[in-house]
């Protein structure tokens, strides 16, 4: 074996080593937070960690007899599907308006819209919650929902901004030309071009409001209240409940996950839509 063989061969060897060594770093929180999720609290709480255990469903089944936090998980679907319906039905329209109109102003609207989410959220909780008791919006589905659209709605906007610039206008024209409207031409044309695009914008919607957490546990209590703010429940000043948190923190993460894995493939083709092209 020649020398330059053998170094390329140590090359490749080296690059695989390093990728296995970044993937159980970055997997071995989830794996911890699963195992932990299958322990009794006397294992959950060992030191040093019990890697060996005998697994239980007892926290998982404790956990959907608690009525509260099955509301909890209700709250959360209800609060993020409402989201990426009214973002996309709102942001869509915006991000083809400021995609098409040529004006000056277009790229100050496109900054100020970003602004929104500039803004620390820790710095509008006290005025937000002082409006919110005023207009009796406090722990309600709608209040919660138009908190979220806050920074969902900037980022439809940015997002689908980038695709529908993609769009060639060319495209629509030609379909004025065969009799479309404005609209029509919007609908039947450019709208399905970015189907995919889209998609990768509902899920990146979908998950910023199933995993907001400041503005949920300021302005609900019991009626709205989601899943994220509900693994509170099981931190007392008596113990916290490791085992309780772990599973919860499964079922929090496991739908987005899982519907991830689903759609990565309108995921993936939806964000390289936007992508520069030489």
């Amino acid at each position: 074996m020649n020398r330059s063989l053998f170094k390329r061969y140590l090359s490749k060897i080296g690059c695989y080593a390093v990728t296995v060594a970044l993937i159980i770093f970055f997997l071995f929180p989830i794996y911890y937070i699963v195992t932990m999720a299958f322990k009794v609290d006397v294992d959950a709480m060992a030191y040093p960690p019990k890697w060996i255990f005998t697994p239980t469903l007892k926290n998982f089944v404790e956990i959907f007899q608690d009525g509260a936090l099955i509301k909890s998980l209700i709250n959360s679907v209800i609060v993020s599907s409402a989201c990426v319906l009214v973002g996309l039905a709102a942001g869509t329209p915006a991000a083809y308006a400021l995609s098409r109109l040529k004006c000056r102003w277009v790229s100050s609207v496109m900054f100020f819209i970003l602004a929104a989410r500039l803004i620390p959220p820790m710095s509008m909780l006290l005025p937000i919650f002082s409006l919110f008791v005023k207009l009796n919006l406090v722990d309600t589905h709608l209040g919660l929902i138009l908190l979220n659209l806050t920074f969902v709605l900037p980022l439809n906007v940015w997002m689908q901004k980038s695709f529908f610039d993609e769009v060639p206008r060319e495209m629509e024209e030609a379909a004025e030309i065969d009799g479309c409207t404005v609209i029509q031409a919007f609908v039947l044309v450019v709208l399905p071009l970015i189907a995919q695009a889209l998609v990768a914008t509902a899920i990146f919607s979908w998950i910023q409001a199933w995993n907001e957490y400041l503005f949920a546990l300021t302005v609900t209590r019991s009626n709205a209240r989601t899943i994220i703010v509900a693994v509170n429940n099981y931190i007392n000043f008596e113990q916290m409940q490791w085992g309780k948190i772990a599973a919860t923190s499964v079922i929090i993460s496991l739908p987005v996950m899982v519907f991830s894995f689903f759609v990565r493939k309108y995921l993936i083709s939806g964000l390289s839509a936007g992508g520069v092209k030489a």
